[in-house]
């Protein structure tokens, strides 16, 4: 024997080891003309043991009678792909001896072997894979619609608590605007404050919902940031004074009045950090200071920190600081109150604006929260409309005819007083089967309904106006008076064709310009142009 002929069968010998010890089962099939009819002329012993069969058994088989690749026009592509290209990965099942459904993972090459063209296909067992893809598809569902239970819940119960909170605000501001006693005026202002106090919890709580899904969106709109500031300051100065504490700010010299980016996130963040300030400050002062730097091409680093003579906090309470509905400890919780989300939130929605959060402080010796975000800003704003804050009822120039459908009895009497103080006519109805059996017997220049009523909602009240024949009924305008809060119920709303949406509390300047927008806009197209 030649030193080749050793060679030779030293070659055989490690293939054919190669072949029947590897860790996929391997078929070697011909090409026919019906290639998942083609003969079996070789497998390793992987592919024996995987299905059950002998290797005689085996080779007595076609592809077609041990694997289903799927559907005809599925097998079809995948048989054209390995014959185009001469190979072709794909996941197909293999039936076992005792009909066991195995999920495998395929590799097909067309190969030449003296002379002759097979497919050599390795098929690579993927049950445990499958199981944990499996596995987390189960998880994934599982925690979507966890995470839909939860907003459905935090929807409900922001309804449940903003509707009387709805009739308590307005309530207090009717009340507000009649000749007071000194001591009264102290009282309703307490208990006004006391509702804000509640709204911002709620608030706290959805924000918070809302980031954690994914939901929170950022507005990129240009605004007067002195407006913005006077706004946090003037809030905060009040409860401050009231401590006996002083709070002063400095703005950068250099500062620009117009930015662009997410005032009312970054309104929220400021407040948070000096709420939290004069929260936790019981002497001394609290100092705000605003700077920029890194300006260039039209962005610039917004800077902010607030620097407090409170309680501080220790090397090891700063572990709390940033997690959910945590304070540093119990007994703050008690005496202070609030959520344990603001800090969390303002963490949250710095990143968001691609800043950063950072904290100094020492227990017992106040401490100083600061952050900063990329800002755009305009030197050369145009004049900018001055607003009015001071809390009125504006008069209708013309008189409305307005139907209200509300089923809670305070948010009836309040808002029927508010619309009759600025001239308007007011219909009350108790739910959308009332307001639909109304509308047929007068017409209204604009329809007020809440969205969750008993018998028939304002969804599928303001759905069947819509579609009703009578031209003047249905292109009534119509404005959503809801507590719900989540984009989504938003969505629902202006589906169904409904124009507008206030949320609960109202807003009374912008309930009012809403309506006189929506009602004489009707009225001028109904004067012009018969609808």
């Amino acid at each position: 024997m030649s030193n080749g002929d050793k060679y030779d069968v030293y070659d055989k010998e490690l293939y054919r080891k190669l072949f029947h010890h590897a860790n996929d089962a391997i078929f070697v099939n011909e090409i026919g003309d019906i290639p998942l009819q083609s003969k079996c002329i070789e497998v390793n012993e992987v592919a024996c043991k995987l299905l059950g069969y002998t290797r005689d058994e085996l080779l007595r088989m076609t592809p077609e009678m041990v694997i289903d690749i799927g559907n005809e026009t599925e097998t079809n592509q995948i048989i054209e792909n390995l014959l185009r290209d001469h190979r072709n990965t794909y996941e197909a099942v293999m039936f076992s001896k005792e009909g066991e459904r195995i999920p495998c993972e395929i590799s097909s090459h067309i190969i030449e072997v003296k002379e002759k063209r097979v497919v050599l296909s390795v098929a690579r067992n993927v049950t445990h894979r499958k199981k944990i893809e499996e596995e987390q598809r189960k998880a994934r569902e599982a925690a979507e619609l966890a995470s839909r239970a939860k907003s459905e819940f935090l929807s409900n119960m922001s309804h449940e608590i903003r509707t009387p909170l709805n009739g308590i605000s307005g309530m207090i501001d009717l009340t507000l605007m009649d000749d007071l006693s000194e001591r009264q005026r102290e009282n309703l202002e307490l208990a006004k404050s006391c509702a804000k106090t509640l709204v911002k919890i709620i608030n706290d709580v959805l924000d918070f919902s809302k980031i954690e899904a994914g939901k929170m969106v950022l507005e990129n709109t240009e605004f007067d940031f002195y407006k913005v500031l006077d706004k946090v300051i003037g809030l905060h100065s009040v409860q401050a004074s009231q401590k006996g504490i002083v709070v002063e700010y400095s703005v950068d010299p250099m500062f620009p009045q117009m930015l662009i980016g997410d005032a009312g996130k970054l309104q929220q963040v400021m407040n948070n950090l000096i709420g939290n300030a004069v929260k936790f400050t019981e002497t001394g002062k609290i100092v705000v200071k605003i700077s920029k730097c890194f300006v260039d091409e039209g962005v610039m680093q917004f800077m902010f920190s607030v620097t407090d003579s409170g309680i501080g906090i220790s090397d090891e309470e700063m572990k709390y600081l940033f997690q959910s509905f945590s304070q540093v400890d119990g007994s703050i919780t008690r005496k202070y109150g609030g959520t344990g989300l603001g800090l969390v939130i303002s963490k949250r929605l710095v990143e968001m604006m691609g800043g950063e959060i950072r904290v100094e402080s020492h227990k017992g010796k106040g401490s100083t929260f600061s952050f900063t975000v990329p800002c755009g800003f305009n030197l050369n704003p145009e004049n900018q409309k001055e607003t009015n804050s001071v809390l009125t009822v504006p008069k209708f120039k013309d008189s409305l005819n307005i139907v209200l459908a509300e089923d809670e009895k305070v948010n009836q009497i309040m808002m029927k007083k508010l619309l009759e103080k600025a001239g308007g006519k007011v219909d009350v109805v108790q739910n959308g089967n009332e307001l639909l059996s109304i509308l047929n017997k007068k017409i209204y220049d604009i329809i007020l309904m809440d969205i969750q009523m008993p018998e028939m909602g304002g969804i599928e009240a303001a759905k069947t106006i819509r579609s009703m024949d009578k031209s003047e009924i249905s292109q009534i305008p119509i404005v959503a008076l809801t507590a719900y809060a989540f984009e989504q119920d938003k969505e629902k709303i202006f589906d169904v064709g409904m124009n507008a949406c206030i949320p609960k509390p109202i807003n009374i300047p912008v309930f009012f310009e809403t309506i006189e927008k929506l009602a004489y806009s009707k009225k001028q197209k109904t004067d012009d142009f018969p609808i």
